[in-house]
């Protein structure tokens, strides 16, 4: 699967529509010549803006979730230790050495990590973002949508 087309057929809003209009490039380039298609700035844009899209969905569950405030504050703890977990996760894939351990491709693998987990936390958000189907009977406190 190519490094962003798992969000692309799951979600539809229109923040996020735009921002795949205006990552297209990006993503042609990774179609075109795989993930070291892209140079140490076009991946910089392109973990800012996975981090971004990250961002969008998080608010948005926010404001969808506004009235359970149990679950506000539960999924705010969690967004919390996700974010300390992230950090620690970058820092154990490549420890802080001197630049001269990891070379010219430091800021590119770094980038390219952050974008990588950050994918699999938006994957992790789908479910209160989207909603489950009725009938689903692990719902917890995720939105129910009819059928």
């Amino acid at each position: 699967m190519n490094a962003d087309s798992f969000i692309v057929s799951m979600i539809a809003m229109p923040e996020i529509d735009a921002y795949y209009d205006e990552h297209s490039k990006i993503d042609t380039l990774i179609r075109r010549g795989g993930r070291y298609a892209l140079d140490d700035l076009e991946k910089n844009v392109y973990a800012r803006k996975v981090d971004s899209l990250l961002n969008i969905m998080y608010k948005a569950i926010l404001r969808e979730y506004a009235t359970d405030t149990l679950f506000i504050r539960a999924f705010k703890n969690s967004q919390r230790a996700w974010l300390a977990f992230r950090d620690a996760q970058l820092s154990a894939i490549m420890p802080p050495r001197d630049h001269s351990f990891y070379g010219q491709i430091e800021s590119f693998c770094r980038d390219s990590f952050f974008a990588l987990v950050t994918q699999r936390r938006i994957e992790e958000l789908l479910p209160w973002y989207r909603g489950i189907d009725e009938g689903d009977n692990l719902c917890g406190s995720y939105k129910v949508n009819p059928k």
